[in-house]
């Protein structure tokens, strides 16, 4: 159980560190190209889920079973809300595979969480 909850700790930090390194730069590239009048209001739908995943992290390492619920329901949110505005504006679909692919980490790192949290609790009953 400890080793499953040390696995998602590793592969959430890494995942997050790696979603707000990109936010970061392609926010600052964003704002010295445009200034505030450039940003986009679709925006949101990377900033809600973002918001979502730090928050499942960071409650992960009180609460595994809701952290890793939270990672998962930011995990959805994340990848699902840019794929379908890209079907709802007829977009490509392709690029937003892309996006499931970086942040399948979070998928795991969440079912680690919720399967260490299960069995955890299996055991002191």
């Amino acid at each position: 159980m400890k080793a499953m909850k040390i696995t998602g700790h590793i592969l959430a930090a890494l995942t997050v560190a790696f979603i707000l390194a990109i936010g970061i730069g392609e926010s600052i590239t964003e704002l010295r190209e445009t200034g505030l009048s450039g940003i986009d209001p679709e925006i949101w739908y990377v900033i809600v889920p973002v918001i979502v995943i730090v928050a499942g992290y960071v409650l992960a390492w009180w609460r595994s079973f809701a952290g890793g619920v939270t990672l998962i329901a930011g995990y959805l949110v994340f990848s699902f809300s840019p794929t379908v505005l890209a079907l709802a504006s007829g977009d490509g679909f392709e690029v937003y595979l892309v996006i499931w692919l970086y942040l399948l980490p979070l998928l795991v790192a969440g079912v680690l969480f919720v399967l260490s949290s299960v069995y955890s609790s299996r055991l002191t009953v």
